[in-house]
């Protein structure tokens, strides 16, 4: 089992268009496709194999991290074809591995299918943008659209904090740094602590959660630099609860105020089945206006989706309204979208009234 085995196994996934790889001691390599695992018709690998793979195919200092926290994280490159996310751990004694199936290239709106508010997310000079969605989403693949629009349209320096490093970017019209949790910087912190020293005016960072990462962020978008970040949310309503909780009762006025000030937009997506055989994602989309800023300000967030549905025009939009929009065009079917929300009630109006 080598680099020659491994590179065909991600090659047939890629053929098969799945989203991730599977490799378990004790069955045959699996696929998810479409958000469904599906075992292929290779030998099922067995734990000496998987030893083999793990000595070839991890570093000296991954296996390290491997050793002292049962799992690490790092990307894998078929060159000029595409690069590959991959996590190892331990489980019943023994290793597995998942590999994420991404691009060498960033996609474009049109097949990420992304709404049109994009482009004004990627336009702004300043302030904080978040881009969330539980696992396997799609939103590193959004995330990255919008900086890859910077990189085209704006002039300045971007500086990315990733873990790992999923899409290599091309100089353009701005010069990027893009730098590796682990590798290039210790942490999320501290790569945040010295992009501010870094003359940057766009940060990226892929993984936004602790409560000092999120107060660091949260000063450096208030100080006039673009912080593009991607958070484990569910939805708008997670997202800025979490931001809310990230300061103690002593500083929650002034967290409010920056969040308020700050805050340019939240974009929280979900990938759907379609009647297709693919996916497809919906949003939530909430913008900054004055009426969203004032609520903030004076934490009456529970108002929020309201401002949300009544700002279709500006905008955004609810997963409702995203989601019975695809059943309206035959993209999705009626049990996906009924499965797909919370509050079903809501959803049947929106499919019987709505169009």
């Amino acid at each position: 089992m080598d680099k020659k085995w491994l590179d065909n196994m991600l090659l047939y996934a890629m053929k098969e268009n799945a989203s991730s790889l599977h490799l378990i001691s004790g069955v045959p390599p699996a696929m998810r496709i479409n958000g469904n695992m599906k075992y292929t018709d290779y030998d099922k690998v067995n734990k000496q194999r998987m030893e083999e793979l793990i000595e070839w195919f991890v570093s000296k200092e991954n296996s390290n991290i491997l050793s002292e926290k049962g799992s690490c994280d790092f990307t894998y490159s078929i060159e000029k074809t595409n690069r590959f996310r991959v996590n190892i751990y331990r489980q019943r004694g023994s290793y597995s591995i998942i590999i994420k199936i991404g691009s060498l290239y960033v996609q474009s709106k049109e097949m990420l299918n992304l709404p049109n508010c994009i482009y004004t997310l990627s336009n702004l000079k300043s302030g904080l943008v978040i881009i969330n969605g539980l696992s396997s989403s799609g939103r590193t693949s959004t995330a990255t659209f919008i900086v890859d629009q910077i990189r085209q349209t704006h002039n300045g320096h971007i500086i990315t904090i990733e873990n790992p490093i999923e899409f290599l970017f091309k100089h353009d019209q701005c010069i990027i740094s893009q730098k590796e949790v682990g590798l290039d910087v210790k942490s999320f912190e501290a790569g945040l602590e010295a992009a501010v020293y870094q003359d940057a005016d766009v940060i990226y960072i892929s993984e936004l959660k602790s409560v000092k990462c999120i107060n660091k962020v949260l000063d450096i978008a208030q100080s006039g630099k673009l912080v593009i970040a991607v958070m484990n949310t569910k939805d708008v309503s997670d997202t800025l609860q979490l931001l809310m909780n990230s300061s103690d009762n002593v500083n929650s006025n002034w967290n409010r105020l920056q969040i308020a000030n700050c805050l340019k937009g939240i974009l929280s997506q979900k990938l759907l089945p379609t009647t297709v055989n693919s996916t497809i994602p919906a949003f939530e989309i909430l913008l900054q206006t004055t009426a969203v800023s004032n609520l903030i300000r004076e934490n009456k967030l529970s108002q929020i989706p309201t401002v949300i549905e009544n700002s279709i025009n500006l905008g955004m939009t609810t997963f409702n309204k995203s989601i019975a929009r695809l059943f309206h065009k035959g993209i999705i079917t009626k049990d996906t979208a009924l499965s797909s929300v919370y509050e079903t009630n809501d959803m049947l109006n929106k499919l019987v009234i709505e169009r």
